[in-house]
């Protein structure tokens, strides 16, 4: 019995990382994002999600600098991560819906929407 118990805990396990890992999966890539309301040298830009062995690290591509995102968190239709510019902390919130993310880039006092499409 008690093998049963172990052998249904590590199944179930094991189903909770195959999940999280396609979740992580279907961010991968490269997005094309476009933010009008931001300063003109951030308006436009790319957002690349990698997979790093298991893990999934993204970052910002702004006029070839890239800009590596900081406390990435990850579900099937949302990300959020922090990345900082000029010294200023700012938060990056993305809704996803197939090919095409949209969110804010938050910092104090200052929402700015964002939206990007995936590149093929």
């Amino acid at each position: 019995m008690k093998t049963v118990k172990y052998l249904s805990l590590v199944f179930c396990l094991t189903l909770w990382g195959f999940q999280g890992y396609a979740q992580q999966k279907d961010w991968v890539g490269s997005w094309q994002y476009d933010a009008p309301q931001a300063d003109v040298q951030y308006q436009k830009g790319i957002i690349t999600f990698a997979m790093e062995g298991q893990e999934l690290k993204a970052f910002l591509e702004i006029d070839e600098n890239k800009v590596p995102a900081q406390s990435l968190e990850v579900s099937e239709n949302s990300a959020t991560f922090s990345i900082v510019i000029q010294g200023q902390p700012i938060k990056i919130t993305l809704r996803k819906e197939d090919e095409k993310l949209t969110g804010e880039a938050t910092y104090p006092g200052t929402a700015i929407p964002i939206t990007a499409e995936k590149s093929v």
